[in-house]
């Protein structure tokens, strides 16, 4: 008889593509469909029509019973507001109304990690506009190109960043020893850990959650060839490596992979797709209405001798058309209102609403409410500059700007879940302080015991540095490919604003994103650039090939440095700090805007709970620290209401 052979190799990537593609569809399209049958409603729907001029709507103007009337309203439907949305309705026994102005727009390329995080493709859910110029940041008469962008779809900005999972554990520490009740690493540990679902290799990783709604994972390869070099550069520079990014134990002083929210099927995992998917959504709709494409207008206030409560909120149809023709609605809250709005959105309905400083409100014709001086106040984003060199055509995300790369890459990501569309912007990072960089040649020279604790607030990093395999600022000639190590202030001193342009709830607010205007920053963000172009010239030195594109020479001056980080200056989009949790008469940093339960000082029945809450800029990557703030409100919620037992 002839000796039976196992099945050849093509044969078997056969089978396994076919299995892949088969999985593809049993789990897609089901969601297809359910996406367009999703239970979302519009504000007739949820609301009564307001019937008096909206400056003059009060308690008096909202329904009592019945259509209107819920126990919660959460306001903004984004990486917060879905969390917040889906465990506040978890009990049968209360009804949640959950307010965003995107639509679902849950489609196969919005999954896609990396074609979801491209905010430039022209159906990307998102808002786009330029902040107010700084006048520190002009260099020949010209501004670089700040545009802010954040999510404008369900689940909000967690449905276009760039996916990373970052902690922290030494800022939670510094909240704790200036007062903030709760917020030690040790308290907000457990919920970090109750959001997540860490699968492969990152679930037998220490300190991850492996029972939650939000999944995550880790590669453990690379999937462009322009990162090993790089690793391997970092550590000869003297940047030990760090398995864990996100250890609660060891600081993450070093160089190494970024974990991810995306799914066992390769797939972007926002707080949408994990906590208010179309299932949950369709079996909760008795108590849970998304109200979808649904602009805030403002808040609604009751008055007594306490002082005022939240009560409710004007609504209307995102589109103009359609808000002109039915008109604005009203919905009563009977608990509370929970903003999640960002640190852009929940400030500026605060001051639509009449809460902020004085100043700001009268100059705009708003009847003040609540003079709170900090609303809006304290705008802090990392603010980062690349330095940019040219590769291999196919050692960067540039080559899928030709067909035939592109076509092998989504077949790939299609049959196989793999190839570059599985991958995020980053897949790697650098993290250190500017004080262990040396002036002269960018080395890390003294660096910090490799069991430095990650609890220690001294030990929070003041730079990151991101090795990106494409041009970030100036796109490389046709033909080559790109590598950006964007540098990034972690820890920045400098901060902003935002302020009300009109009483228009449709025009964005005047953003000043402040970058640069506390000199201090100034000299961080020197030393990460040298330790960017020391990694870069230990790549060469090890043989990589890598060419300049766009970069500064080691021994620049400090005019040379200026001009070149106003150039190359950019947003990395992680707005904060703008409704700080501090006491309302403020701490060294500025007044504060919400207290340790996140509710509104001086307002009863209205909290905050998104970015803009953190008394300053976390070292890390936002979205995490977001999604736990998310399940800590929704607790302190429940615990307020006693449908928490203690």
């Amino acid at each position: 008889m002839p000796e039976k052979r196992a099945p050849s190799t093509s044969y078997a990537l056969f089978l396994a593509a076919l299995w892949r593609w088969l999985n593809v569809l049993w789990w897609y399209f089901p969601r297809v469909l359910a996406e367009a049958t999703y239970p979302e409603v519009r504000p007739k729907d949820v609301g009564i029509p307001l019937k008096v001029r909206e400056e003059d709507v009060g308690d008096a103007d909202l329904p009592e019973e019945g259509q209107g009337v819920f126990d919660y309203i959460v306001v903004g439907g984004g990486t917060s507001g879905c969390v917040i949305a889906s465990r506040l309705s978890e009990s049968p026994d209360v009804r949640v109304l959950l307010l965003e102005r995107g639509p679902v727009s849950d489609t196969f390329l919005s999954r896609v990690p990396l074609i979801s995080t491209n905010f430039a493709r022209a159906n990307s859910p998102n808002y786009r506009w330029l902040p107010r110029a700084q006048e520190n940041m002009k260099v020949d008469d010209s501004h670089a190109d700040m545009a802010m962008v954040s999510g404008k779809v369900l689940g909000g900005t967690s449905r276009i960043n760039s996916m990373l999972y970052t902690r922290g554990a030494g800022e939670w520490e510094a909240m704790a020893r200036a007062g903030r009740k709760g917020w030690s690493f040790a308290e907000v540990y457990p919920y970090f850990l109750k959001s997540e679902r860490a699968l492969g290799a990152m679930s037998s990783r220490p300190g991850h959650g492996l029972s939650g709604k939000w999944q995550t994972r880790a590669y453990g390869h690379y999937l462009l060839p322009s990162y090993n070099p790089c690793v391997s550069a970092a550590q000869l520079v003297g940047l030990p490596y760090i398995k864990d990014l996100n250890s609660p134990v060891r600081a993450p002083f070093g160089v190494g992979d970024v974990d991810v929210s995306i799914d066992a099927r390769g797939q972007r995992c926002s707080t949408y797709h994990a906590f208010l998917p179309a299932e949950l959504a369709a079996a909760r709709k008795n108590r849970l209405k998304v109200c979808t494409e649904t602009l805030a207008r403002r808040l609604v206030f009751s008055h007594g001798e306490k002082g005022p409560r939240a009560v409710g909120v004007v609504i209307e149809d995102e589109d103009e058309e359609r808000a002109r023709e039915m008109g604005r609605f009203v919905v009563r809250a009977r608990r509370e209102i929970i903003l999640c709005g960002g640190a852009v959105g929940s400030p500026q309905l605060l001051q639509l609403s009449g809460i902020g400083p004085r100043e700001v409100l009268e100059e705009k014709g708003v009847r003040v409410v609540k003079h709170l001086p900090g609303v809006g106040e304290h705008l802090q984003d990392h603010f980062g500059a690349a330095v940019q060199y040219l590769t291999p055509l196919t050692h960067s995300f540039h080559a899928l700007e030709h067909t035939f790369f592109a076509l092998r890459d989504i077949l790939r990501y299609i049959l196989f879940a793999t190839g570059i569309f599985l991958a995020p912007i980053v897949q790697v990072s650098i993290f250190t302080e500017s004080s262990l960089i040396s002036s002269k040649d960018g080395t890390c020279t003294a660096y910090k015991v490799a069991n430095a604790s990650a609890l220690d607030p001294d030990n929070v990093p003041d730079v990151e540095i991101m090795p990106i395999p494409a041009g970030l600022q100036v796109p490389p000639p046709p033909g080559e490919g790109g590598l950006s190590f964007l540098t990034v202030l972690a820890t920045p001193f400098s901060k902003g604003s935002v302020r009300l342009a009109s009483t228009d709830p449709r025009e964005r607010p005047i953003c000043d994103l402040g970058f640069l205007s506390d000199p201090r920053d100034w000299a961080v963000i020197s030393k990460g650039l040298k330790l960017s172009l020391a990694i870069a010239a230990q790549m060469r030195k090890s043989g990589y090939a890598l060419r300049d594109h766009c970069v500064l020479p080691m021994n620049a001056g400090e005019d040379e440095v200026k001009r070149f980080v106003k150039r190359q200056g950019r947003t990395t989009y992680h707005y904060s700090s703008t409704c700080r949790m501090a006491l309302e008469e403020g701490d060294v940093d500025g007044p504060g805007v919400v207290d340790d339960e996140l509710r509104v000082h001086g307002v009863d029945g209205l909290r905050v709970a998104d970015a803009s809450i953190f008394p300053k800029i976390l070292s890390v990557h936002l979205q995490a620290p977001v999604v736990m703030v998310g399940e800590k409100c929704a607790d302190m919620i429940k615990r307020s209401w006693g449908e928490v037992e203690e």
